[in-house]
Formats: structure tokens, sequence, C-alpha cells
């Protein structure tokens, strides 16, 4: 009986060449949920905008299992292996980080209470006190950045008027950073 615990890689199917490393405990199912249209919409990563890429010209990209592991330690140790190896051999992979981290299976009562107390920042943030970045010296460019990043100035992009750059972004389906730097350029 084979394992469920796969390692796998999707492939470009332009060039052929492998562009992400990934580790699945759902078999074949972890693979598939990356070009999810509602995880895409969200998801403004690397590789969401590689497989954004692939559809836009009507093609998705190919999986194939490159090691089935026995244990989660051995996934783990997979994934970072494969992760490190095409990386040296000069694969363009999409991966962020090494490999062999996040989750591998349910989280803890204790896990998802410090997960969100990470998430909320540290508690001097929440007592009123003054925001950390107070008082840094910021130019005249970041000010407009940021200006129009919370709405303070209305865009026209293509002929229509968005409250904001991130309203602008949003609408269009755009990385509102992307969307900024055209802006500022023109």
């Amino acid at each position: 009986m084979a394992s469920r615990f796969l390692i796998y890689g999707l492939i470009d199917p332009r060039d052929g060449q492998l562009r992400y490393v990934g580790k699945s405990l759902t078999g074949m199912r972890r693979p598939i949920v990356h070009a999810e249209p509602a995880r895409l919409r969200k998801d403004r990563t690397y590789k969401a905008n590689w497989i954004r890429s692939l559809q836009a010209v009507g093609l998705d990209y190919e999986v194939e299992v490159l090691e089935e592991c026995d244990t989660v330690d051995a996934l783990n140790e997979a994934e970072r292996f494969f992760i490190g190896y095409f990386r040296m051999v000069g694969a363009r992979l999409t991966n962020l980080t090494v490999g062999g981290e996040g989750r591998s299976g349910p989280m803890s009562t204790e896990h998802r209470m410090n997960l969100s107390k990470a998430l909320k920042g540290p508690e001097v943030w929440n007592k009123g006190l003054p925001s950390p970045t107070k008082g840094v010296a910021r130019t005249e460019k970041d000010r407009k950045r940021i200006s129009r990043a919370k709405g303070g100035h209305s865009v026209v992009v293509e002929g229509v008027e968005y409250s904001s750059c991130r309203a602008a972004a949003r609408a269009l389906g755009l990385n509102a950073g992307n969307l900024w730097k055209t802006l500022e350029a023109a």
C-alpha cells in the first residue's frame, strides 16, 4: 500500500521546468488546491502569481510525485532536501522558504492561542501607546504612497475612478504594490 505522505513538484508546462516543491499529508489533494480560484484571489505569493500567469494563457501546472514518505519527520527532511537540491542546480523555484516547516497535523488549543496572540501584536500596541513607527522620518514619496494606500487620494485607471489604489487593485484583481509603483511612475 502506497504512503499518503508525498513530496511533489509543480512543473511549468511551457518549458518543463520544476517551479515549486511541496509536501502533502493528504495524498494528491494538496497539489491540486494551489490552483483553486478562491485561494488564488487571496494569495499574493510568487507561487500564486506564477499559477495565475499560467491560467491567463489557458494552462495548468503539471504535478509530479518526487518521493513518498512514511513519517512526518521524513516528509519534512525530504522537502528540505528537494528544495535545496533544485535550488542548487539552478531551478527557479517559487518556494519562499527552505521547507520542512509548517503544520503537520491539527493545531492544539495552546498552539491556536499562541498564534492568535502573535497575530494581535505586542500588548503595548493594544494599550493605546504610540505606534513604534511614530516619529520616523518619511520622504515625500513615502508619504504619497501611504496616503494613496489608505485611500487618501482617488485614482483613475483606464478611465475608471477608484477611491484608492487598494480599491482599484481589488476591483482589477491586481497586486496593490505593483499598481502603486505603476501609478508613481506615470
